[in-house]
């Protein structure tokens, strides 16, 4: 009996170990909110975004493209889609990596709650860069750095697309 206790504590251990490990190595970091531009400006894009490398690369290459236009930005960490309003936008843009199987808890309720709204623009990062939300129609792809430039101005197209219809 001992001995089934002690090999179900090391199991019980293992697990916990690999769980807390995959999360420290994988997990996202909080991105940094800041605003570019005027909020009087007459388009307004927000980016919510998670913290990594390849994430701010990405939004650094968007803001870069965005900036000299009469755009107003802002960038807020995904965890603040809760108080986002969908109609003081005309562009939101969501860049998240897939965790546990699953998006951010954060990204897929505010999907859930604006599955109807055309002014979303969804990049999902993943592992294998297949991962998909279903019933959104996102761009996917790994957190590969040689795809940055492809996947930038996929958005950017998208942004100019949602600009035009609001015009």
């Amino acid at each position: 009996m001992k001995k089934a206790i002690v090999t179900l504590l090391v199991i019980l251990s293992a697990i916990l170990f690999f769980a807390l490990w995959y999360n420290y190595q994988y997990s996202m970091d909080e991105a940094n909110a800041f605003e570019v531009n005027q909020p009087s400006e007459p388009n307004k894009i927000l980016i919510a975004t998670q913290g990594s490398e390849y994430k701010d690369e990405l939004v650094a290459n968007l803001i870069d493209s965005l900036r000299p236009r009469q755009l107003y930005i802002k960038v807020v960490d995904v965890s603040a889609l809760p108080n986002v309003s969908v109609a003081s936008w005309n562009a939101i843009v969501i860049i998240h990596t897939w965790e546990m199987s699953k998006p951010p808890e954060q990204v897929q309720s505010f999907l859930g709650e604006n599955e109807k709204s055309k002014k979303l623009i969804i990049c999902t990062t993943s592992g294998d860069g297949n991962e998909t939300i279903d019933g959104i129609d996102g761009i996917t792809g790994e957190s590969d750095p040689t795809n940055l430039s492809e996947r930038t101005r996929e958005i950017l197209k998208r942004i100019d697309k949602l600009i035009q219809t609001n015009q």
